[in-house]
């Protein structure tokens, strides 16, 4: 579900459990089956076992699965005794996995009174949360009209809020309504404005959504109804949520029209992130249900003022239509080819933000584009390169080129490939350290061309100052070219420990024999940065990651068994992504990993750890750079965060060589702005943030693999803001925000609760809210069981199958024992999402 988080909130607080939900994995009460729950969620349903040749029989089984197989199986019989027994198992079944095969099976049937009834039912009164959309979903697929009456005729006193909900999903699944009647639609739209005024702010939301999908295929409706919830309320903090449900509907079910409406608001300044962000989406979706031509008539006319009449925006007199625009384009709801012509124009813009926000959709739609497309993208990011003198555009243009520039053809420098030969350009003649810094990382690849290796061999060996040094350094190695190994030893020696410990990393890459003397010298460095990172790279060599190796016997093990070390080559470096790939469970994704925590006063990772089994060690504030500290380790931040400033330049070079930094809370302010300044910050607000939100993925963000098996199923995380220090994105096109929250800010003037960035090799995730408060300690009224199993289900990312197993446990009959049993690991497994893609990268 990409319901807004007032609707979902909405939901949650009307439903039989009544609760104050969070995001959660499940972890069983022993470590080990902890791991192996919480990796089974991030998997399908296992089949169902046989059954017998009578699914009308079997659809009363005992066995759950049974029944469930019985459900999938009538599906395909259209008859009206199938359709009946369906009915009953979506609204009486007590297994999940059975109601939701059932409302499946019920998908694409002739509509019937008995099948609205049923389903309307399920939408209104299931505790699970997938049941209730699912139902909604099929009820308006189906395009029954009475469904939809049924549901509005409920949008009224304690069941508006699960009613809206439903009222909305139903109809933005429906199809577009062709001449509706105006008036029947203005006063349908009218019955649910009055929720809008109720002191129950979950509420206000919930009516919004529910408004705007009621004026579909009523045009004027629809622009009123927009203009009244969005383009009136766009300065109002207290109706941030309102205005963001809103654009939900509109990014779920647009109509073309909805892009001119919304015009006005593309050029409206001071908009916080939330509701800009999802202004961008629903403009992208309103060109999105465009023809190709209209969408480009449209924007001919609109942006630009090139005639077709109606109001228009320029992208040059505006300071934010143009970066909005540019946003808006790259959601890839136009052709890669069409959208380009844009994005090009858009590049020439006098505005700095509007070329920087052209720069990265460049990026993006490159990426979606065909090999024709691509080419001439890549080809416009060159030209545009040459012309730029910001840094901000530079660093756009140059990711974008690097992500398609074949680094490994070409003999000479004018022989390389035109995007190869920009980077290279760039890494030697460009001025600003993040510019350069891009241009290494892009070049660092295997198989490289001798100038690409020539020309980061001269870098990394230069007066570049110590960031490129070892950004350079490790990119060198990741050549794999054996001219790498003379300017890598060479840098062994440098007089910055931090040059030497990324020789060392360097060296690790490059994975040849002739590495390891070097490396065994390294081990008697004064530094133990670099000690640790050369004795990391000899158990790589070695077979023995994960295992306990003493340094001071290495010397002899290689003189023994040197001759049956493996060097990795590149088709194992492809096997990585079967080794942690999206199929395998967590505990192997952590297993022989080197987890380091500098432990918070406020946040306390190190509980969640091992209660998953996972080992790690502590490093003390003040004392990072003696802690041994490696590039292929993850180093874990706990609110407070407040490192030392000694250790400020150890977390520089630990990310910039490679390693991934997850901070939470505090550590944003403590740990993040000193070693990385200007990128993310805590947002200016002068009250203290102690509040319970609804985090949601942003729509940028749904499909990153970062955020796989987060929201499986439509989970609805709640996060716990226990003095929280909310993200500010200061530099927008270098951060990605995960989740948000619109009920965050309207209370607080910001709703970003997690986001990255990239830092050289390496990344930097912070969350707003702490990793171990999470979970049933917020949950209030949880009477039964079936309460506590709808919340951990909904809000905790508790799988169906999992519930199956556990739901006859006594430990469900009150609160703090389930708590004991189930825990939140949502942030946690965000958090294993980057773990999983530094150790495919190795």
């Amino acid at each position: 579900s990409r319901a807004c988080g007032g609707t979902s909130e909405a939901m949650t607080r009307t439903t039989a459990s009544r609760v104050r939900p969070f995001v959660a994995t499940l972890a069983l009460g022993t470590l080990a089956s902890a791991l192996v729950a919480s990796a089974g969620a991030m998997r399908p349903a296992a089949p169902a076992p046989a059954h017998q040749d009578d699914p009308l029989s079997d659809i009363r089984a005992k066995d759950a699965a049974v029944r469930q197989g019985a459900a999938l199986d009538l599906a395909a019989d259209a008859s009206d005794k199938a359709t009946s027994a369906l009915v009953k198992a979506a609204r009486g079944d007590d297994d999940l996995l059975v109601v939701l095969a059932a409302i499946e099976g019920l998908s694409g049937r002739t509509p019937s009174k008995g099948i609205t009834k049923g389903l309307v039912e399920v939408a209104l009164e299931s505790p699970f949360s997938s049941a209730r959309t699912a139902a909604a979903r099929v009820l308006g697929a189906s395009g029954d009209e009475a469904a939809a009456v049924a549901l509005l005729k409920k949008c009224t006193g304690k069941t508006l809020v699960v009613a809206g909900a439903g009222l909305a999903t139903c109809l933005e699944a429906a199809p577009l309504p062709q001449g509706r009647d105006e008036r029947a639609a203005s006063k349908d739209v009218k019955k649910l404005s009055k929720a809008l005024r109720s002191k129950e702010p979950s509420e206000r939301p919930v009516a919004a959504r529910a408004m705007v999908a009621l004026s579909r295929g009523a045009p004027g409706v629809r622009a009123e109804t927009l203009g009244t919830l969005v383009l009136e309320r766009l300065g109002e903090r207290e109706d941030v949520a309102v205005v963001c449900a809103a654009l939900d509907s509109v990014c779920e079910a647009p109509v073309a029209a909805d892009a001119s409406t919304l015009l006005p608001a593309m050029a409206a300044a001071g908009l916080t992130s939330v509701v800009e962000r999802r202004l961008e989406s629903a403009m992208a979706a309103a060109l999105g249900v465009m023809s190709p031509a209209d969408a480009q008539g449209f924007l001919t006319a609109r942006f630009e003022g090139g005639g077709g009449g109606g109001e228009a925006v320029s992208t040059a007199a505006s300071p934010v239509a143009g970066p909005r625009l540019a946003r808006a384009l790259a959601a890839e709801v136009l052709a890669a080819e069409d959208a380009a012509l844009w994005v090009e124009r858009l590049l020439g813009a006098e505005a700095v933000d509007t070329r920087a926000a052209a720069g990265r959709a460049l990026r993006v739609l490159a990426e979606a584009g065909s090999d024709e497309a691509r080419a001439s993208l890549v080809a416009a990011a060159v030209e545009a390169l040459d012309g730029e003198f910001d840094a901000r555009v530079q660093l756009q243009l140059v990711r974008g080129i690097a992500a398609h520039a074949d680094v490994t053809e070409g003999e000479t420098l004018e022989t390389l490939g035109a995007a190869t030969r920009a980077l290279v350009e760039m890494l030697e003649g460009g001025g600003n350290t993040l510019v350069r810094e891009a241009a290494a990382v892009a070049l660092g690849e295997p198989e490289a061309a001798a100038p690409v290796v020539r020309a980061l061999s001269g870098f990394a060996n230069g007066d570049a100052g110590e960031d490129l040094t070892v950004t350079a350094a490790v990119a060198l190695g990741r050549t794999r070219a054996e001219a790498a190994l003379e300017p890598l030893v060479a840098l062994l020696g440098a007089e910055a420990w931090s040059s030497r410990a990324a020789a060392a990393e360097g060296l690790g890459q490059l994975s040849k024999r002739a590495c390891v003397s070097p490396l065994l010298a390294a081990l008697k460095d004064d530094h133990s940065c670099v000690r640790e990172t050369a004795h990391r790279a000899l158990l790589r060599f070695s077979g023995q990651e994960g295992r306990e190796v003493d340094p001071a016997d290495w010397p002899a093990w290689w003189e023994e068994n040197g001759q049956r070390a493996r060097f990795r080559t590149t088709r194992e470096q492809r096997d990585l992504q079967k080794r942690y790939g999206y199929d395998v469970d967590e505990a192997s994704i952590y297993r022989g990993l080197d987890v380091v925590v500098i432990p918070g006063r406020g946040d306390h990772i190190e509980v969640v750890l091992r209660r998953l089994g996972i080992q790690f060690r502590v490093a003390r504030a003040g004392q990072v750079q003696a802690s041994n500290l490696h590039p292929g380790a993850v180093l874990l931040v706990g609110c407070t965060g407040e490192i030392a400033p000694d250790d400020v330049e150890a977390v520089r070079w630990f990310v910039r060589s490679g390693g991934a930094l997850f901070t939470s809370c505090w550590a944003l302010t403590y740990t993040v702005q000193p070693s990385f300044p200007a990128v993310v910050a805590k947002f200016p607000w002068q009250q203290e943030v102690m509040d319970n939100v609804y985090a949601i993925p942003t729509r940028t963000a749904a499909a990153s693999p970062f955020l796989r098996g987060v929201f499986d199923g439509g989970v609805q995380p709640f996060y716990s803001l226990v003095g929280a220090h909310l993200i500010q994105v200061l530099d927008p096109e270098r951060v990605e925000v995960l989740l948000d929250s619109p009920s965050a800010a309207a209370r607080h003037g910001t709703g970003d609760l997690a986001a990255w960035f990239r830092v050289g090799h390496g990344t930097v995730l912070d969350t707003a809210n702490h990793f171990e408060e999470q979970g049933f300690s917020a949950a209030t009224g949880l009477k039964k069981p079936i309460d506590r199993q709808a919340f951990a289900v909904n809000h905790m990312g508790l799988k169906p199958l999992q519930l199956r197993t556990l739901e006859g446990e006594k430990w469900w009959r009150t609160t703090s024992a389930a708590a004991a049993e189930v825990s939140d690991l949502s942030v946690f497994r965000i958090l294993t999402n980057f773990v999983r893609a530094k150790r495919i990268r190795g």
